[in-house]
């Protein structure tokens, strides 16, 4: 606004020169037509269109009419000539110079937005190379939890590395893993608890229903993320004992769930990674299940489910040490089947297998979990008893031969029944001299005397429990 005004200002001088020129000499009308040419050309170049062609017209109708009053009219026709002249190469030039200037403007423009939008697609190739970067180093942390599963042959392995790796770099409050029993009837064979540098064996379901979720599991087969919204869809969770969100990942392999992994209180983002983990999670559990009957079937017999010989001296080695660094009694059975060779004769070996897969069920229901059971030979059996004084045996062996003599056996269509002599020897009482470096003699000094009892049962009348030096 200030601009134009100061325009028209101008050209009301140049209209106000241009009427005095008539009334003044020569050198003065020369002067005054020179200032409003001067103010013509400021108009021309720095007004709008209008206002430059109004001073143009305007200069040359007072040029026309100066004509009459001049008496030099050639000289001022070729000073006007000169004047638009100059005006026109004035115009020109200062439109050439205003067009490279508006050109280079442009360019430059047009360069700052280039190298804005160049900047634009460097930060996001940028932002995008720290994403690559980002999601590599997870892939490589991956990876790595990957490869240390891979080196894992036990749940308590699985556990050190959920509860010292996994815990710092995907953060969560607790977790479960329930590892399922085989089989058509899911149920749990174990189940962990664990936590930050903790991982136990529970038997606590902890907010869950246990039965409902292997159930519900069984039917979908699909993970679930449960929050305080979608709680109420699932009657299996006990929403006000539980860490949200909680997600639930199956363990599936060929089509079954041989476990359950549970997370409470982990980040969203992690979610994804958490079900590559759980992937992984059940190729090493079905490794370590695979480990475990392979290891199984090595250490136990095929037919009867207890120790086979070599195992069962290996930790009859270990327990004799553990009696003599803690002063523990300790008794050991020798077990055998009166008159098994006539039996099988009689009834057949098919039968005869069962019969002894029986006995064997019968001695693990009449011991305890921690003690030792093995087939020593073909009908003979060895048992161990940690922490159990000679009294202690007698009551234990005495409880095997009853539960064997009131078995009635349903084999095929024969009903038989058997009895079982079992002799005992028992430490510290059966071993003679001194014991502190010899544990493996002494195993098998303490299997000789109880074979010995044995024996003496047998000469004695069968179906009876006779112990080392006591021939009654």
């Amino acid at each position: 606004m200030i601009k134009k005004q100061m325009v028209f200002i101008a050209l009301i001088g140049m209209m106000c020169l241009l009427c005095l020129t008539p009334f003044f000499d020569t050198v003065l009308f020369l002067s005054l037509n020179s200032a409003a040419f001067l103010l013509m050309t400021v108009i021309v170049l720095k007004a709008n269109s209008f206002y430059a062609f109004a001073a143009f017209i305007l200069f040359l109708i007072s040029s026309v009419i100066n004509i009459n009053f001049l008496s030099l009219k050639i000289l001022y026709i070729i000073y006007v000539c000169a004047a638009l002249f100059a005006v026109l190469l004035l115009y020109y030039y200062h439109t050439l110079c205003r067009r490279q200037i508006s050109e280079s403007h442009d360019r430059k423009l047009q360069a700052q937005k280039d190298r804005n939008e160049l900047e634009y697609q460097c930060k996001v190739k940028e932002e995008s190379l720290k994403g690559l970067y980002k999601k590599g180093d997870e892939i490589f942390k991956l990876f790595e939890v990957a490869k240390e599963f891979n080196e894992c042959i036990s749940f308590n392995e699985i556990g050190k590395i959920l509860t010292d790796k996994i815990f710092y770099d995907l953060p969560f409050k607790s977790g479960k893993l329930i590892i399922l029993e085989g089989g058509k009837k899911k149920s749990v064979f174990k189940m962990y608890r664990f936590s930050e540098q903790i991982w136990e064996e529970t038997l606590d379901e902890g907010g869950y229903n246990i039965e409902k979720l292997i159930l519900f599991l069984d039917r979908n087969k699909k993970m679930l993320e449960i929050t305080h919204k979608s709680v109420k869809s699932f009657d299996f969770i006990d929403q006000n004992t539980v860490e949200f969100p909680v997600w639930i990942f199956p363990c599936i392999i060929q089509e079954k769930i041989i476990s359950i992994f549970i997370l409470e209180g982990g980040n969203k983002e992690d979610f994804s990674k958490f079900f590559i983990i759980t992937s992984q999670l059940a190729l090493q559990i079905k490794k370590i299940n695979l480990y475990n009957t392979v290891k199984e079937l090595s250490i136990t017999d095929g037919l009867t489910g207890v120790f086979v010989r070599r195992h069962f001296l290996e930790r009859f080695n270990e327990e004799i040490k553990r009696s003599i660094k803690n002063n523990f009694s300790l008794s050991v059975l020798m077990l055998d089947i009166d008159h098994f060779k006539m039996y099988n004769d009689t009834f057949g070996h098919l039968v005869g297998d069962v019969t002894l897969r029986e006995v064997a069920k019968i001695i693990k229901e009449n011991v305890r979990k921690v003690d030792l059971i093995s087939r020593y030979g073909g009908e003979e059996f060895a048992i161990v008893l940690p922490e159990t004084n000679k009294q202690g045996g007698v009551e234990a062996a005495e409880r095997i031969r009853s539960a064997v003599a009131q078995r009635k056996f349903r084999v095929y269509d024969e009903e038989t029944k058997v009895t079982v002599s079992i002799g005992l020897a028992s430490f510290p009482e059966d071993v003679i001299g001194t014991y502190d470096e010899m544990q493996f003699e002494l195993a098998l000094e303490l299997l000789q005397k109880a074979d010995q009892s044995l024996y003496n049962a047998k000469e004695t009348g069968r179906d009876k429990v006779v112990s080392y030096n006591n021939k009654a």
